[in-house]
């Protein structure tokens, strides 16, 4: 579930809490004195609705523990019974256990000790917001209204629904039929055939889009979910049909669901431009077999305006970003189905290397591009500022970019050097 909707939970429980606690007494008194009401209200705000959705690590467990010792010293002491001192234990060894375990793990849990291992999983069982304000919130009515009654019966009620919705399968269902009824589901547009590799998908596209499609953004769905988003970088008719490729430029959490052949189909609508919080860079292609260190492969759509020199860019395994001149470009062409058959332009880019602004310069990419990864066209804002470094001076600029070539003035007048006019070539 969405934060959001965790957060719309979150106020509608709580409502409904404050209205059962009042039906039940008569006034509004419990919110700052009865200790059931404290205990329900630690539940709605700890619980997976908020604060630990998934599970509870160490740090957690501890807030945990402290939060319901707190809460126990607000019980007047006339009512601390055994059992009262039986949560104060569980909530001490709460406190104290996962405080140690904080000191002692340095590494994923995997790797550490078995019985470091046994006693986070432990704590992560019986510390969960569910198994500890459940039982807090459980003892406190049973405190409050000490027989049964209709005031029991509508807590005992509200925890038991309450429980229910906040399962995982349950809260995903009711999310997904409320974005149903309120977000309009635009007209598909196409759907994708298959993942050629996983950043690389072929969609059967609709005869009634536009001819020039290309660069424009999609977002895909399936059972009304959305999973991603995407870019369209080719598109062409083959054997009768529209075929598009288009580059994955974002996975949502249930992206996985593309792999499930059980459900419906995989659908694609288009963005408005402005629509998405996607880069302002539109891909071109993907880095394609033959990319080598040094240079840079990737097939584009013939009617794609590239030129010899142009500079494009792609995310490297650090992260940065690895920028590319375009040296060479070849026509092939490949036989389908049916005696049809699809032309590209084979793109070759040599290297640059990564932008380093604090030094004003370029320095070498050291392994390969990496397969399938999203080719860009360079604009002003590829680039950081820069700053052109003392005793230099600008001499020129990158063809087809804003990156700037400097020299030194005294090395350049103590070594041979040479000024040629910007069209010269060697006779």
């Amino acid at each position: 579930m969405t934060r959001k909707g965790r957060l719309v939970f979150l106020g509608l429980s709580l409502i409904i809490l404050v209205l059962v606690g009042y039906l039940s007494t008569g006034s509004f008194a419990f919110l700052l004195q009865q200790f059931w009401f404290t205990a329900g209200l630690f539940l709605l705000v700890l619980l997976s609705l908020v604060d630990q959705p998934h599970f509870s690590k160490d740090a957690n467990i501890f807030q945990n523990g402290v939060t319901a010792w707190v809460a126990l010293l607000l019980v007047s002491q006339e009512s601390r019974s055994a059992i009262w001192w039986a949560f104060l234990t569980w909530a001490t060894y709460l406190i104290l256990c996962s405080y140690i375990l904080m000191w002692l793990r340095s590494r994923a849990l995997y790797k550490e000790s078995p019985s470091i291992q046994l006693l986070s999983r432990l704590n992560r069982q019986i510390g969960r917001p569910e198994a500890l304000f459940s039982a807090l919130f459980l003892w406190g009515c049973l405190l409050q209204f000490k027989s049964p009654s209709r005031g029991l019966n509508a807590l005992l009620l509200f925890w038991a629904v309450f429980m229910i919705i906040n399962l995982p399968v349950v809260s995903q269902a009711i999310e997904e039929f409320l974005t149903r009824r309120t977000t309009p589901t635009p007209a598909a547009i196409g759907v994708i055939l298959r993942l050629v590799n996983p950043r690389i998908a072929e969609a059967k596209l609709s005869a009634e889009l536009p001819v020039k499609i290309v660069g424009r953004r999609l977002q895909i769905t399936k059972d009304r979910t959305v999973i991603g988003n995407a870019v369209i970088i080719d598109d062409r008719l083959v054997a009768g049909q529209r075929i598009g490729r288009l580059a994955i430029t974002k996975m949502e959490d249930r992206w996985s669901v593309v792999s499930n052949d059980s459900s419906g189909a995989i659908n694609l609508t288009l963005l408005d431009s402005g629509a998405s919080d996607e880069p302002v860079e539109i891909p071109v292609s993907v880095a394609d077999v033959g990319s080598e260190i040094g240079k840079l492969v990737f097939h584009v759509h013939p009617d794609l305006n590239l030129q010899s020199g142009e500079v494009v860019w792609i995310k490297i395994s650090t992260g940065a970003k690895g920028f590319y001149q375009v040296v060479s470009g070849q026509v092939f062409q490949v036989n389908v189905a049916e005696g049809n058959c699809v032309q590209s332009v084979r793109v070759s880019a040599g290297q640059l290397g990564i932008w380093d602004a604090k030094a004003c310069r370029f320095e070498t990419v050291t392994w390969v591009p990496p397969a399938g990864e999203l080719v860009n066209k360079a604009d002003s804002g590829s680039m950081e500022n820069y700053e052109i470094p003392d005793g230099h001076v600008v001499v020129g600029r990158v063809p087809n970019s804003d990156f700037p070539v400097h020299i030194n003035i005294e090395e350049a007048v103590t070594h041979n050097s040479i000024v040629l006019p910007k069209n010269w070539t060697a006779i």
